[in-house]
């Protein structure tokens, strides 16, 4: 962003244009800013998006994803049930 605001300088005198759609920017990153926040403190409240967050590279918007697709992960019994269902355990037919 900072480096189409930076372009947006020299643009600015040859394209009146120009500097709306850098206000039109700025708007969208404070709003997908907000968004952002009021989704991870929705998902600090949760236990299972906490405990996967603990996981290397797995972040709350990850936690949120797979909680929301896996559902109960009771229904799956065992750690290799999951990963089937979650298609990383090679099989042939």
């Amino acid at each position: 962003m900072a480096r189409i605001l930076e372009a947006g300088t020299y643009y600015r005198q040859r394209h009146p244009t120009v500097e709306s759609d850098i206000g039109l920017l700025k708007s969208l990153k404070e709003q997908t800013d907000l968004i952002t926040t009021d989704i991870a403190s929705i998902a600090i409240e949760s236990e299972e998006i906490k405990l996967l967050m603990t996981l290397l590279g797995i972040d709350f918007y990850s936690s949120m994803l797979m909680v929301a697709e896996i559902g109960d992960v009771k229904r799956l019994s065992n750690a290799k049930k999951l990963r089937s269902w979650a298609g990383l355990v090679p099989s042939t037919i």
